[in-house]
Formats: C-alpha cells, structure tokens, sequence
C-alpha cells in the first residue's frame, strides 16, 4: 500500500473562546486531516463532560457553485451544523465536517463564536 505524497496525520488544535453575555466559554476543537476538517463547537458542563450533538458535512459539488451538505447524525430541524458547514466549505474549499452544540438564543453571539472559528481554522491552516 502506498501512501499519498500530499497524506498527513490528523492534527487536533483546541481553543476557549469568551463570548461577551454568556458565562461558560465556548470550546473549539478541530481535527485537521489530508484534505477535511472536523470541528466540534460546545461548551464543556459541569465535570468536564461535553456533548455531541449534530453532526453535519458539506463538500464542494460538481455540479454547481454552492456546496452539498447533509445532516448526518441528530435531527434535521437544527441545521446550524449544517449551514456552519456549507460556510466553511465555501471558505476554505474542504470537506467539512460540523458538530455545533451551542443553544444561544441572541444572533450576534452565534456570530460572534462563527468569527472565532473561522479565524481559528485560518491560522492553523496557513501554518
């Protein structure tokens, strides 16, 4: 078996974001691969425990200029994961994985940990 010349290992990058009106931070963890992303957003709860809840995936198509996406594990009505996802894809041209696990009910917070992330998967792309 030969391995690709462009393969890498998976690389796991961790980040706290304070977010101004809430009180737990929220965490960001990435799991960098050859040619896809998956990223876990969520706020870690009492005892250290951290929930997975949906998970979604998006990837360029051949067929048109807006990515695929599809929910794959949770229910379909909470499609933050999802559109997250779709946005990434159109960034940063990679199969992207999403499981965002925020229940904030003001817009410009859900912004404002959307900005983070995408600053954050930025960095450690370029490097």
């Amino acid at each position: 078996m030969t391995i690709p010349s462009n393969f890498k290992p998976i690389q796991i990058h961790n980040k706290v974001v304070h977010i101004e009106g809430q009180q737990k931070p929220v965490a960001i963890q990435i799991h960098e691969m050859t040619e896809s992303l998956m990223v876990w957003v969520g706020s870690v709860l009492d005892g250290n425990q951290c929930v997975f809840g949906p998970l979604a995936v998006s990837m360029n198509s051949p067929y048109g200029s807006v990515p695929v996406g599809s929910t794959l594990i949770g229910v379909t009505t909470d499609n933050v994961s999802e559109l997250i996802a779709k946005k990434l894809v159109m960034k940063f041209n990679k199969q992207i994985f999403v499981s965002w696990n925020l229940d904030f009910q003001e817009r410009h917070q859900t912004s404002q940990v959307e900005q983070a992330l995408f600053q954050f998967i930025q960095d450690i792309t370029v490097s």
